[in-house]
Formats: C-alpha cells, sequence, structure tokens
C-alpha cells in the first residue's frame, strides 16, 4: 500500500464515525494497553539493541510511563467527552451555550530515535482517546524499536485506523505532502521549522515538541550532596539524549566546589568507576553524534568523567568548568552526557546568560529561597520548571508537556493531549419560541432609550 493510499485509507474510515463512539475509543485504550504488556520483552530488547538501553530505564522511561498515560485517559475519558456547559448572557437568553469535543480527524505522528516508544506512542494515545486516527513514522535510527512497533501496531490494530509506516526522509516527505488533519512532531528546532511550513501550505494544525538548552541553576542549597544526585539522574538518563536535560548548569560561585565533588561522587555511586563499561548505561546514537560531542572535550577543562568507547559509542558522564560563554558547546543543544558548568556571582548574570538561549524547553532551579525561585520561574520564558529537581513535571499527567517558541508549538500529556488532536466546537442553542424582540429594527425611540440604558453600562 503506497502513501497515499494509507491516507485515503484512514481518511474514509474516519468518516464513518466509527471512532466517536466512546466505547470504541476505551476498547482501543485497553487493546493498546494489553498490546504494550505482551510485547514488553520485545520493545526492552529493541532497545537495547537500538540505544543500549538497560531494562529498567527502557521500563521506566519508554514502557511504564505510556502504560499509566494509556490508565489515565482510561480513567477521564468518559467525562472529556462530555459537552461542556457554559453560561450563557442575558443579551441571548432564552437560550444555552456548551462546548463539544470533536476530533481533528487523521493523525500523523512524526517520532524521533531518543525514545523510539515513547514518543510515538504518548500522542498515539491522545489521537485514540480524542477520536481519531494515526499514522506513525518512527526514526529511521532506531530500526529495531520501529520493527516492534510495526509489529506490534499491525497486530493491534487494523491500518485504516492505526499504521506505522518505515522508512527514510523520502517516505517522511511524502507522508508530509499528504493532506493531514495534524501533524505532531517531535524532533530539533530547525525540523520543527520546515514542518511548521509544510503543515502551512494546507492550513494544518500542527504541534511541535522541540528541545532547545535547558538550564539548571544552583543558587542556594544546604544538601547539595541532594540536588548533585537528582541533576546527575536528570543528565544520565539516556546518556543525555533527552529533550529536557539538563543542557548546562549556572553555579553560584561558591557552591562550585562542593557540587563538582558531590556530582563526581554520585557518577561513581550510580554507573561505577568506568560508566562506559556499565552494561546499563545507554551509548550515543550514531557515530556522527559520537564525533560531535567527543570534540567538545578537546582542550575542555574536564572536572569529572571524561572517557569514551568509540567502538561501543559510549561517553561518560563529564563536567566540564565553562569559561568562555561563546564556546561551540554552546551554540547548540548538546544532546548528550557533557555537562558544562558556568558561573556566576551576581544574580543578573543568570538573566543575561539564558537570554542567549532563550525559551528552553525546560528549567531547573535549585535553591531553598523561594523569592528566588519565584523571581526565575516569573522572570524566565520556558516550557517548564521543575524546582529542586530534573525532568520530573514530565511524569504529572495533571501538568500539561510542551515548549515555547524555538522549544515547541502545543502541549499534551494527560488532559492536554485529548485537547491537542481535539476542536473544541463552541455551540449556542436559541430557544425555539421565546424571542428577545428589542434586537429587531425598527428601532422606536423608547427601544433606543433602552438599549442605550442596558447596552451602555
Amino acid at each position: 500500500m503506497n502513501i497515499e493510499s494509507i491516507y485515503q485509507a484512514q481518511k474514509t474510515f474516519f468518516e464513518t464515525n466509527t471512532t466517536l463512539d466512546y466505547h470504541f475509543r476505551k476498547a482501543m485504550l485497553k487493546r493498546l494497553y494489553q498490546g504494550i504488556i505482551r510485547y514488553r520483552e520485545k520493545l526492552v530488547s529493541a532497545l537495547r539493541n537500538d540505544l543500549s538501553k538497560g531494562e529498567t530505564e527502557a521500563i521506566l522511561t519508554e514502557i511504564w510511563i505510556v502504560l499509566s498515560e494509556i490508565k489515565f485517559h482510561q480513567k477521564h475519558l468518559q467525562k472529556w467527552m462530555k459537552p461542556k456547559r457554559v453560561k450563557t448572557p442575558l443579551v441571548l437568553k432564552p437560550g444555552k451555550s456548551y462546548q463539544i469535543a470533536q476530533p481533528l480527524g487523521v493523525n500523523l505522528i512524526l517520532s524521533p530515535w531518543n525514545y523510539p516508544l515513547h514518543l510515538a506512542l504518548m500522542p498515539l494515545v491522545g489521537a485514540i482517546s480524542s477520536g481519531g486516527t494515526a499514522v506513525i513514522k518512527p526514526s529511521s535510527q532506531t530500526a529495531e524499536s520501529a520493527k516492534v512497533l510495526q509489529e506490534m501496531i499491525r497486530e493491534l490494530f487494523e491500518p485504516q485506523y492505526v499504521t506505522v509506516v518505515i522508512g527514510n526522509h523520502d517516505v517522511a516527505d511524502e507522508l508530509l505532502n499528504q493532506p493531514f488533519d495534524h501533524i505532531f512532531f517531535t524532533g530539533s528546532t530547525a525540523l520543527g521549522k520546515k514542518i511548521a511550513a509544510i503543515g502551512a501550505k494546507n492550513l494544518t494544525k500542527v504541534t511541535l515538541e522541540l528541545g532547545g538548552k535547558s538550564p539548571a541553576i544552583i543558587h542556594n542549597v544546604t544538601r547539595i550532596d541532594k540536588i548533585a544526585q537528582r541533576l546527575l539522574f536528570g543528565k544520565i538518563i539516556n546518556a543525555g539524549q533527552t529533550c529536557v536535560a539538563p543542557d548546562y548548569v549556572i553555579c553560584h560561585k561558591s557552591m562550585l566546589k562542593s557540587t563538582v565533588n558531590a556530582l563526581n561522587y554520585y557518577l561513581k555511586e550510580m554507573l561505577g568507576e568506568n560508566p562506559c563499561d556499565n552494561e546499563d548505561y545507554p551509548r550515543i546514537i550514531s557515530k556522527k553524534h559520537f564525533d560531535r560531542l567527543t570534540r567538545y572535550l578537546e582542550n575542555a577543562n574536564i572536572l569529572g568523567g571524561g572517557t569514551y568507547n568509540r567502538k561501543t559509542l559510549k561517553i561518560s558522564p563529564t563536567f566540564i568548568l565553562l569559561e568562555d560563554i561563546n564556546a561551540p558547546i554552546m551554540q547548540e543543544e548538546i544532546f548528550g552526557p557533557i555537562l558544562p558548568i558556568i558561573t556566576y556571582q551576581d544574580e543578573e548574570e543568570i538573566f543575561e546568560i539564558i537570554k542567549r538561549h532563550p525559551n528552553p524547553l525546560a528549567l531547573y532551579v535549585f535553591s531553598e529561597n523561594k523569592f528566588f525561585n519565584n523571581r526565575i520561574i516569573s522572570g524566565i520564558k520556558s516550557g517548564g520548571v521543575s524546582v529542586n529537581d530534573t525532568i520530573s513535571h514530565l511524569v504529572n499527567h495533571h501538568l500539561p508537556f510542551g515548549g515555547i517558541f524555538s522549544s515547541g508549538m502545543g502541549s499534551y500529556h494527560g488532559y492536554q493531549s485529548f485537547l491537542t488532536f481535539s476542536h473544541f466546537k463552541s455551540v449556542y442553542e436559541k430557544h425555539p419560541r421565546m424571542e428577545l424582540k428589542i434586537k429587531y429594527p425598527p428601532y422606536s425611540e423608547r427601544t433606543k432609550k433602552i438599549i442605550k440604558r442596558f447596552f451602555l453600562k
């Protein structure tokens, strides 16, 4: 079946209105949940082959998080689908007003290589619960995961409802030539701009989950050991190949030594003497990215880590002291296990540094000073924030996840996923017989006085 036929088949199926039924959506969510459980071992094995992910990390970051999302949608779907009554102003009475959620239709989900299951299936949950259909195009760089994903989806769903299309950039381009009702893209900012331009041609709704340089600010903490542990955890997950990984640290000069000591201590605690020998520590996706990352280490002031193995494509989490904020490592998202540390004395320096890389997808602030925390949260634009932790805000179903400007457009997770894949139609119903005749011409002098009295207050 060619790409155009896949799109047309889904369009035709969607127009049967089969997906509008609550019981159908609930059954499909259940089917997806059961399918993931059944394919768990195959999925974990594929992730190890593609990225050298350990079983525990694969379960927590790729499988459990999706299962948890499905259960949340199952629990709340019926409530979300009910019409939402809103107030009707006096001028529109007698009548009633409400909103109804309608699916956007046929969705294209373009997922990346860094979380090949999580970032394909999380949007799919939203597409299913909203009543849409979906074509998923996984990254060709994680071939094993894409293959197992395709096998699982093929077993669970008819292709006119949900299907996985495997291929290179040419296949993605062909998919983007189809007039999908919604494009959901996760990837780089550069590609996000191209996707947005393509969507604009058909006036297609586009959701972009991008990235950016997410800073971690260390200001005033008494338990630096806890802070270092949480900061490091956010960086070592998937070897730093995470869109919300702490990209760089802005640390008060007085806390630099204690921070570095604590980071090195927990590096050994978590990954051993040589992280590159740890079988459960993920590898870098390709030689190209490996070479890009190791170039950052040339002539760097390394404070910890710094080892790597080109044969296995593994790089130890590495901490470097950065004195030149214009260095090459600060010109793009690192997307790897290297953590530059920039020191500051005055709080205003923090804002000046972040202004050079505005609108990060995530912002991390480590401080026990509530006034400082609130100043950072309100004064810096970002997709989301975790205070005294990293990444955790993604796990809360009640918090939408998404970026702002260069780090993304739109959001999802939990109820927000249902909203993202739906159109909320506004409906006003006038009473069929009763009428407020004052609005109709001709307007008598008495009518004019009444209108002025009530409408010009």
